[in-house]
């Protein structure tokens, strides 16, 4: 982070303490008023897939919050003296940790966050690295593994409880509720995996390797991971044109909020057709206000792979 931007940060920390101090009183202020007895459990969450699990846990009843706005870019977010009041405010903050979230760790160590409990997720996962440019970095997707995703949602889950005890048993059995689909996907993800022996084609950046360790995936992809390169190498290009002629492949994939640009190319090149998959790091407008889930764009993403496998 350049000194620039983490002055930025600290400037917008000082702002938010001071506006923080005005919407506590507030907040007190209202639960204080006759009536209003009940306090829903406030968790604010980085991305998406970590509200869609608190959200379901919670059954919809807690204030559950995404930083990153629907339709955003991931990797350019940068946090808002709103964002920093509402992380300080909430009683449960769920983010990722590595190298993207380093602006967590500046706002964490300038506000009070002794009444917030606060899940690291990269703490509770063993992360998988890639490397790029001779550079070794933790690939920090960790929910595209349903494996991963159970165990999060544990975690998330055990988190409500100890703050909420009283409703524990509505909160453990939505998680089990959604552990359970998560299995009956998995068991899915891997016989249809199985059933084919042709190499997917990720004509996109590739935030899945957890995905591909859990399945033994093999595929091609245009990048690793998430790499910032706008190009791939023409040997790259080369190699996933001749496996999609070679194998007769169907189709390709490509990701959330992608331009299609390198799957534009290889379709025209080949005929193969283009499919999502999607990662769930976040998602747009329109699928936020239909209600969509981890759950219900892992069951989208099954259904392409089986499309794609035919």
């Amino acid at each position: 982070m350049n000194l620039k931007y983490q002055k930025t940060i600290y400037f917008i920390v000082l702002i938010a303490l001071i506006a923080s101090l005005i919407v506590s009183f507030i907040y007190l202020y209202k639960n204080k008023t006759p009536g209003n007895t009940q306090h829903k459990i406030q968790i604010t969450t980085s991305i998406f897939p970590y509200y869609s699990f608190a959200s379901e846990i919670c059954d919809f009843d807690g204030n559950v919050v995404m930083l990153l706005k629907p339709g955003a870019e991931s990797h350019t977010y940068e946090p808002t003296t709103e964002d920093i009041i509402t992380i300080k405010n909430s009683d449960i903050f769920i983010y990722t940790g590595g190298e993207s979230d380093k602006w967590v760790e500046t706002i964490l160590s300038s506000i009070d966050t002794n009444k917030t409990k606060i899940i690291k997720v990269m703490d509770y996962i063993t992360p998988l690295t890639y490397e790029h440019h001779g550079k070794i970095s933790n690939d920090e997707h960790v929910w595209t593994s349903l494996k991963n995703s159970k165990t999060i949602i544990f975690e998330i889950c055990d988190v409500i409880c100890e703050i909420d005890p009283q409703n524990k048993d509505i909160y453990k059995g939505n998680a089990q509720r959604l552990t359970e689909e998560i299995n009956n996907l998995d068991i899915q993800f891997k016989e249809t995996i199985e059933l084919s022996d042709k190499t997917l084609i990720f004509a996109d950046r590739f935030p899945f390797s957890y995905f591909a360790n859990d399945y033994d995936l093999n595929y091609i992809s245009a990048f690793p991971s998430c790499s910032e390169e706008s190009e791939p190498s023409a040997q790259t290009m080369a190699k996933i044109i001749d496996t999609v002629k070679t194998e007769n492949t169907s189709a390709i994939f490509y990701i959330e909020f992608s331009n299609q640009k390198i799957a534009d190319t290889i379709q025209t090149e080949t005929g193969a057709k283009k499919l999502l998959f999607h990662s769930c790091h976040n998602i747009t407008q329109d699928e936020f206000s239909s209600g969509k889930t981890y759950i219900s764009l892992m069951q989208q993403n099954l259904e392409n792979l089986r499309e794609a496998i035919k």
